[in-house]
């Protein structure tokens, strides 16, 4: 058991070697911010994603190039802030194209079982092993995670290909990513490291990569660099790190769960914008990554959807995040359907259309499938799960509120009021449920964050599911139905 132990240590110690030393600028900069020095070069890491997308468009020779020249960008980009760590992915890579050969049919599941697997280990071993914290390295996870999804994406667009000429077989999304073919090595690990898309997205699947790689299909054409997206995108990107400049050092949730602090002394309201002001600070953290990556995808052209309706060029698919939906969408749900996009794809269109889902019990078992898949894939940590499932009943809530607003009628009025009650309710949920579950994680702290507010989220949602079992039952179109039907009769 010792030498078990002994050789375990060593081959951490060999997986959290780094052979680009850090300068002594981002030593201070890391330990001004609070962070390791792999947690400070995860920003620096985003910001070459952008880079090497245009690095990517300008060195293009042929589809032999684009996946030579992917790979050498994406182990670039993510050998900087994580060093050997990235091996963690070998396994993944080179076990799950071994299980394309098992055929068409007999690869999917299996792919599950070793991708899901092996992340799951991977988070065990990130949660429970000490060493792996020292320096933010449970960080490396990361591209991991992006990795299952892009994997087992790849897997069931090849198992697609078998009934891409069967009528009724494939939905029109599964027809457009079936491949016709096994992809070659070559192709899967260019598709995998996508020029660092891995770190935190976007994610482009199998065939459009291929058909990208190849010069075909809305890239037969190249299209033109969109100047005034990318400048949108980086501005977000500068504005949003300017702004948690500013504010991180203020607001950190460290003053949140002490015990003894001043936020303690705070009333309730105030310590409601406190949190608020630090969950904000979170999410622009988020906007900082997701928007350089959105850029990186922008200048090498992976990005590209085709024309618009309007005649001009879409480039939805490099989208990570809208953020304007997010933060003035009217409801929870209009905010988490524009949230964390390359992860919303893979759950919608390999979890949830890939079960059962017609109506009641069926529904409600996919639902609550695709809940347990997001959280896995989050990590072990009591916060995900709180995370997860807090999120799935509070978007029950907003739409109970949703049938009680169209309930009260056209008058304007009562409309706006109704409204203000639903943006109040999801920034409710957003701050005292949600994000403190996320940045905490463990369970004492996530009570510290959220108990200062008397679990406000928690309160108001069940409360409003409690109402409409109860007091205001809501019925449904199928009731109404039936009792305008008996009524006839």
């Amino acid at each position: 058991m010792l030498r078990f132990y002994d050789a375990w240590a060593a081959f951490t110690q060999a997986l959290q070697a780094n052979c680009i030393r850090p300068t002594a600028l981002e030593t201070a900069l890391s330990e001004a911010w609070g962070l390791g020095v792999a947690q400070f070069r995860v920003l620096p890491a985003v910001a070459l994603v952008a880079l090497a997308g245009a690095v990517w468009r300008l060195g293009r020779t042929g589809p032999q190039g684009t996946h030579v020249l992917s790979i050498l960008l994406g182990f670039l980009v993510l050998y900087y802030p994580f060093g050997n760590a990235v091996a963690i992915l070998v396994p993944a890579a080179l076990g799950s194209y071994a299980l394309l050969g098992l055929g068409r049919q007999r690869c999917v599941a299996p792919t599950w079982l070793a991708c899901g697997g092996y992340l799951i280990l991977w988070h065990a071993i990130m949660k429970y092993d000490a060493a792996w914290h020292e320096g933010g390295l449970s960080y490396a996870i990361l591209p991991l995670m992006f990795a299952t999804c892009k994997l087992i994406a790849a897997a069931h667009s090849y198992a697609d290909g078998a009934f891409v000429d069967a009528k009724g077989q494939l939905s029109e999304y599964q027809r457009e990513h079936a491949l016709e073919e096994r992809p070659s090595l070559l192709e899967y690990l260019g598709y995998l490291l996508g020029a660092g898309s891995l770190l935190v997205g976007p994610l482009v699947e199998m065939r459009p990569y291929l058909a990208f790689a190849h010069c075909r299909g809305v890239w037969a054409q190249e299209p033109p660099l969109p100047w005034r997206t990318l400048a949108a995108r980086l501005l977000q990107s500068c504005l949003c790190f300017y702004l948690c400049w500013l504010l991180a050092d203020r607001y950190k949730p460290d003053k949140i769960w002490k015990k003894d602090g001043a936020y303690q002394q705070l009333g309730f309201f105030a310590r409601l914008a406190f949190l608020h002001i630090s969950c904000t600070v979170f999410r622009l953290q988020l906007y900082v990554h997701w928007g350089l990556a959105e850029a990186g995808a922008l200048l090498s052209g992976i990005g590209y959807s085709g024309p618009d309706s309007r005649g001009g060029h879409s480039w939805e698919r490099g989208r990570c995040v809208r953020v304007a939906e997010v933060e003035l969408g009217p409801s929870l749900a209009d905010a988490t359907a524009h949230w964390n996009l390359p992860i919303a794809i893979f759950l919608r269109h390999y979890v949830y259309d890939r079960l059962p889902h017609g109506s009641g019990p069926e529904k409600l078992g996919a639902l609550a499938a695709t809940f347990l898949a997001s959280v896995l894939w989050h990590g072990l940590q009591v916060g995900f799960l709180l995370a997860g499932t807090g999120v799935g009943v509070a978007v029950l809530a907003s739409r109970v509120l949703y049938k009680w607003q169209q309930a009260c009628g056209p008058r304007p009025a009562l409309q706006l009021g109704w409204q203000v009650v639903q943006f109040c309710f999801k920034w409710l949920v957003v701050d005292t449920l949600l994000l403190p579950s996320f940045q905490a994680l463990k369970w004492d702290k996530i009570w510290r964050m959220g108990g200062s507010t008397y679990a406000a989220g928690w309160a108001a949602t069940l409360l409003i599911l409690l109402a409409s079992w109860t007091l205001f039952p809501v019925k449904g179109r199928r009731s109404k139905e039936r009792e305008n039907g008996a009524q006839g009769v």
